[in-house]
């Protein structure tokens, strides 16, 4: 469970936000991954997205590191496959204000 759903994250929890026409970010486009992007794009967000390799992704837009997608978006969806290969991969707390 979010650890803001719980109460742990401080601050006012935002009850209702405008996703059309903003960016959303996946970490890992591959089957889970791009079943999210897909459904996001129904949203009319703006998909941006992190893999081992480019996809044929029209109208996406694909960011060679992590980093660079996590700056470039307004909500990041983490969708990796779990393991050693993947262990650390996403290691920085988010920012304050950000929702869990």
């Amino acid at each position: 469970m979010c650890a803001r759903a719980i109460g742990r994250c401080g601050g006012e929890y935002p009850l209702q936000r405008k996703v059309s026409g903003a960016r959303a970010g996946i970490l890992g486009l591959g089957r889970i991954g791009r079943e999210i992007a897909d459904r996001l794009a129904a949203f009319k967000m703006e998909i941006h997205y992190h893999s081992r390799a480019r996809k044929d992704t029209p109208g996406w837009i694909y960011h060679a590191d992590p980093v660079s997608l996590a700056k470039a978006v307004d909500f990041l969806v983490v969708a990796l496959v779990g393991g050693p290969a993947t262990r650390g991969y996403v290691s920085r707390p988010f920012r304050p204000g950000g929702i869990c």
